[in-house]
């Protein structure tokens, strides 16, 4: 069966950027792990979830490993989230520091270090006791129109593990505030007030810290699941400048042991479900005055570890490039996926370190997509056609991501637009990307791209992914169940000038 649509396109105001990536789980043998890993650092990932501080080697330096596959050492920048779940309690150890004792908050570093030429970054959990820091300041402090109230929560541990970053001279890239105590909380809920009062102790902390040094970290908060009215009030009250970044958590398709995740992630409604809260969220913060911008701090779609053969499987790659497209539409600047490594829901295979499928989509995505966005609507004989599209990346023209959810029919997709400038010329060609499972398994672990198996070599290099070269002036096929980038240079857009 084969179905016809258009896609319109018209420019919008969004810009956005997506990563992905993280790391977790027991030990492996060191030299295998960073060897495979240092030949995966190629996407700007930036990844969220657990990370037992032992197995992040902050300090440690890879020499560069030259070739082909390796791009230009500025674009191999990759972060690494790593973070504890609220119900975790953990004192980091900088010397003489007093045992838990009141209410606990997470505090998380997003850690730059230089790795072969890739930044790392990796946020370090400490859900300690955050009150020797309290003794630093009166009741009320205030300092160039900043003001900070004693906070309610122990800032002892928080204080002195800042401090420590900075006396081993670690780049720290940014400090964030909690891990799922706002919002729609999980378990423990602090009220807006409250977690904006100690936001602005922290930035205290912060400003007081590195008041010599000439790179100040911003701080992030609350890294919570979004509710209007919560964060409504905690933006408003940490306005205009306490926070440089609002984050929330997305684990839309729900438990990662429901049977019916592959019904959902290939649901048109059920994925539109979630732009109401990137809506919502920038609402928030073009109203309020905020020069904050807004991040997904941690998304994995499904909690508790995700779903075997779903979330590390080729059909999960249609809910994670929805995902970014749509957060990106709607102007969200960092989009953290959960994991790097780790649960069933990891860009990498744990046992292997073989990337799964969503590694290669994400790949495709920073080597092909913009920061400008455009806005892509399809309409057609069926609405199970996801499209999205950018200014292209680093090099002229647009990049159209379009996914087919339907089982069964292909579509041909032509594009329409009033305001894009078209070059109709004899021999103009664009450049395809088709990504199918193998086998025509939705729950592969195996992507194809243009019919060739995705998948390292023996020495861990990825594969070189090569477009197919196609006349411009014929519609785009997109077969069932599959995804499609598609570079098109001879259509230019004002906005991608």
């Amino acid at each position: 069966v084969a179905r016809c649509g258009a896609v319109p396109l018209r420019t919008a105001a969004g810009r956005g950027g997506g990563g992905v990536g993280r790391r977790q789980g027991g030990r492996p043998r060191r030299h295998r792990v960073h060897r495979r890993l240092h030949r995966l650092r190629h996407a700007r990932l930036l990844a969220a979830g657990e990370v037992r501080l032992r197995d992040v080697q902050l300090g440690q330096r890879l020499p560069p490993q030259p070739g082909p596959l390796q791009p230009n050492p500025a674009q191999r920048r990759q972060s690494l989230l790593a973070a504890g779940a609220p119900a975790g309690r953990h004192a980091a150890g900088q010397g003489d520091l007093p045992h838990p004792g009141r209410r606990a908050a997470a505090v998380r570093a997003l850690h730059q270090e230089r790795v072969g030429g890739v930044r790392l970054h990796s946020r370090v959990p400490d859900h300690g006791t955050l009150g020797r820091a309290q003794r630093l300041l009166p009741e009320v402090w205030r300092e160039g129109g900043l003001r900070a109230e004693r906070s309610q929560r122990d800032l002892t541990n928080a204080a002195s593990f800042i401090q420590y970053t900075v006396s081993k001279g670690y780049e720290i890239h940014g400090w964030e505030l909690g891990n799922e105590l706002g919002g729609k909380a999980v378990g423990t809920l602090i009220a807006a007030d409250q977690y904006a009062k100690d936001a602005t102790f922290l930035k205290w902390v912060v400003e007081d810290t590195y008041e010599d040094s000439p790179l100040k970290p911003p701080l992030l908060a609350p890294g919570s699941f979004f509710d209007k009215d919560w964060f409504g009030e905690f933006i408003t009250k940490t306005s205009p400048d306490i926070v440089s970044v609002v984050s929330h958590h997305i684990y839309n398709l729900g438990a990662g042991v429901e049977t019916g995740l592959v019904k959902r992630i290939l649901n048109q409604s059920y994925l539109d479900g979630v732009a109401r809260q990137f809506s919502d969220l920038q609402q928030l913060l073009k109203t309020s005055g905020t020069s904050a911008v807004a991040w997904v701090g941690e998304a994995g779609g499904a909690y508790n570890s995700g779903h075997h053969l779903v979330t590390d499987a080729f059909v999960f790659s249609f809910w994670y490039l929805d995902q970014l497209g749509m957060s990106a539409k709607y102007n969200t600047k960092t989009y953290c996926r959960q994991s790097f490594i780790g649960g069933n829901y990891g860009l990498l295979n744990t046992t292997t370190f073989q990337p799964n499928p969503d590694y290669y989509s994400a790949l495709l995505w920073h080597r092909l997509m913009g920061t400008k966005v455009l806005d892509a609507k399809f309409s057609g004989t069926t609405n199970l056609i996801r499209a999205y599209a950018h200014c292209a990346k680093n090099s002229t023209g647009i990049t159209l991501l379009l996914m087919n959810l339907h089982g069964n029919a292909r579509n041909d997709v032509s594009l329409t637009s009033e305001e894009l400038l078209v070059v109709e010329a004899s021999g103009v060609t664009r450049e395809e990307y088709h990504l199918l499972p193998e086998g025509g398994d939705i729950h592969s672990q195996v992507m194809l791209l243009n019919g060739r198996a995705l998948t390292t070599d023996a020495d861990g290099n990825i594969p070189r992914m090569e477009p197919i070269i196609l006349d411009a002036a014929q519609p785009i096929a997109i077969e069932p169940l599959s995804i499609v980038f598609a570079h098109m240079p001879n259509y230019y857009a004002p906005v991608c000038s």
